[in-house]
């Protein structure tokens, strides 16, 4: 089978079963008792993130190639906020404005943890722990204490809402972990045919790995949150997107244990800075339009659909003129 037909199959595989998960989500949301936003920050974004957590730990570990693996995940972040502008493009007008304000909360937390790791790249910490970096491991129990913080206020919102005891929550999390499986196999696969194709552009590795193999990991969360949104549930969609972010954010920790050559965040290149503040740009476009949440439409998109778009291209031509390898 030839790259670009296992590319098709494969990305048709992860539509499907982004669609699917979308609907077992908002179901699992149902009976569980929990709000849509947390199913898509925590349900949907961890199984969607498989493929970049796979594809990162390869890069460090077995490649040896850090800016490959930390590349993939500073793209995704970009990446995925890139998503909104077309779902903005997509429903033909402004996009957040129907979004639940809950989830300012989670934008905030991204939003610090890309500042967070502007410093530790501009500030190397040197030192570490198990031959983790001290950098790469605070950020890791930050984030933890991240999910507990929002976990509570998504309590706290839930709680004043009358909540129903519905059945079939087994048959569910049975439906949920499979299309998972299925999800992380095929953005697995889709990752190796992405390394594959992308050893024959002879681009730098870290718009290699920002752009083309961010894009390919990335496809699980296009499908799923594109899914959301026809379903009705833009909450959830945005929700996926800002969930996949803070996991992309911390898997440079897992790749950092594998990474045997020093600390991941010490021997990456300077031009992951341009990705860094690209991200930080796109999530605050997003938190002041999920804020303002402006209905007014130009082009089809709404002044921040806009915005991020111009951005999130512009971050990426800045990348493809780096010389760095």
């Amino acid at each position: 089978m030839s790259v670009w037909l296992e590319l098709i199959v494969a990305g048709g595989i992860v539509v499907l079963s982004g669609y699917l998960l979308a609907r077992v989500g908002e179901r699992l949301g149902e009976v569980m008792g929990w709000g849509r936003t947390w199913v898509g920050l925590l349900l949907l974004s961890f199984s969607t993130s498989l493929p970049e957590l796979f594809t990162s730990i390869s890069s460090a570990g077995i490649l040896k190639q850090p800016d490959l693996a930390l590349g993939n995940n500073l793209g995704s972040v970009s990446f995925n906020l890139f998503i909104i502008a077309l779902l903005d493009f997509m429903e033909r007008g402004s996009f957040t404005h129907r979004l639940d304000p809950s989830l300012v909360l989670s934008s905030s937390f991204l939003i610090f943890f890309v500042f967070l790791f502007l410093v530790f790249l501009l500030l190397p910490v040197h030192g570490g722990f198990l031959g983790v970096g001290w950098d790469t491991f605070s950020v890791f129990l930050i984030y933890i204490l991240a999910l507990r913080v929002i976990f509570l206020h998504q309590h706290r919102e839930r709680s004043k809402e009358k909540r129903k005891s519905l059945p079939g929550k087994g048959r569910l999390w049975v439906y949920y972990f499979l299309l998972g499986g299925v999800i992380f196999l095929s953005g697995v696969w889709l990752a190796r045919t992405g390394e594959r194709i992308s050893q024959v552009t002879g681009l730098s590795r870290t718009f290699v790995g920002t752009l083309f193999l961010a894009m390919i990991t990335s496809l699980p969360e296009l499908s799923t949150t594109i899914s959301c949104v026809r379903l009705g549930l833009p909450s959830m969609a945005v929700g996926n997107i800002l969930g996949a972010n803070l996991q992309n954010l911390v898997i440079p920790f897992f790749s950092d244990i594998v990474y045997r050559r020093g600390y991941i965040l010490s021997a990456v290149s300077s031009s992951h800075l341009v990705t860094l503040l690209m991200g930080g740009l796109l999530t605050t476009v997003l938190l002041i339009g999920m804020t303002y949440r402006s209905r007014k439409v130009f082009l089809r998109m709404g002044w921040d659909g806009i915005l991020i778009a111009l951005i999130y291209l512009g971050g990426m031509y800045i990348l493809f003129l780096n010389p760095f390898k």
